[in-house]
């Protein structure tokens, strides 16, 4: 079952889609039990001014080493902040249940090192190969330099998978048995449960992992 890492870039495919068959293309906000909750920056929703808006602060983002600290709650504070509309646009929550394959494409606020080989190792390298070539991926890559190079991919897979013994390993991407990822304490989900899914437009004013007050400060220039 797919674990997003929040603040990263995933490609999915998601079996239960309702207006996007394919370019889901998801900036991970919180990756729960059962809910994921992302900015989806390959939304047909969107138009190309705040899907390049959406890119920006990203790529700003990404270049902030506080912002690997940041929650979801926080991180969709600040998107709702310089990019209300691009939100309402295409913040969806999907099931994990639904998404049948995935693939880490940019490591957005993280740093390649937190990732471990495993997680660029269990990947569906035919997705990660559309999405590479793929121009909003693209850009993406472009404006932040944080894009997951296919050298990345081929080492993970050259290496032995390692075991451990008494423990699973959870942190498969696409693996059947990950874990709940939540690296926001105070956001659960039932008290998100009412917010826009994949395929509903929904205004997204009640969307997000219900953030109030407590956001980060942080400028974004255009």
């Amino acid at each position: 079952m797919f674990n997003g890492k929040v603040g990263s870039v995933y490609s999915i495919l998601y079996s239960n889609w309702k207006t996007n068959p394919n370019r889901i293309y998801l900036f991970i906000l919180y990756c729960g039990v059962s809910k994921i909750h992302a900015i989806n920056i390959g939304s047909r929703s969107l138009n190309q001014r705040n899907r390049m808006m959406l890119i920006r602060i990203i790529s700003q983002l990404s270049k902030l080493p506080m912002s690997t600290k940041w929650n979801g709650r926080q991180l969709y504070a600040i998107f709702k902040r310089y990019a209300p509309d691009a939100v309402r646009q295409c913040y969806r929550t999907y099931w994990r249940q639904y998404v049948t394959t995935s693939t880490l494409v940019n490591y957005g606020l993280n740093k390649k090192e937190e990732f471990l080989d495993i997680e660029l190792k269990y990947v569906d390298k035919n997705l990660f190969n559309k999405a590479k070539s793929d121009v909003i991926v693209n850009t993406l890559n472009l404006f932040s330099k944080k894009g997951v190079q296919l050298s990345s991919v081929n080492q993970a897979f050259a290496k032995p998978t390692p075991t451990v013994p008494g423990t699973s390993i959870d942190t498969k991407v696409g693996n059947e048995t990950a874990t709940d990822q939540n690296t926001n304490p105070q956001t659960n989900e039932n008290n998100i449960a009412n917010t826009p899914s994949e395929g509903n437009e929904g205004s997204g004013e009640s969307g997000g992992p219900h953030v109030g007050g407590g956001s980060s400060s942080v400028d974004i220039n255009y």
